[in-house]
């Protein structure tokens, strides 16, 4: 297992409120590494071409990143 990650992403749908757990190997959190990959990811295999923005076939994801959390320069830390 890779170091801050449980292997497994909660997906919901909102459309019926279904729930499910997405596990994938470790290679997939090392090639993404989180956040920003992961978007990519679900965005590029799960999007049909030209979907509407705002339409209910889009996805909503939520993913944090490998630097969330962190006091780093540039950034306000909290106290």
């Amino acid at each position: 297992m890779v170091a801050g990650f449980q292997n497994r992403i909660l997906r919901v749908n909102l459309t019926d409120g279904s729930t499910w757990v997405d596990e994938k190997p470790e290679s997939f959190y090392r090639r993404y590494l989180g956040g920003n990959g992961f978007i990519a990811y679900y965005l590029l295999h799960e999007m049909p071409a030209g979907v509407d923005p705002l339409g209910p076939d889009n996805l909503l994801i939520f993913a944090t990143g490998t630097m969330t959390g962190l006091p780093i320069a540039g950034r306000d830390a909290a106290p």
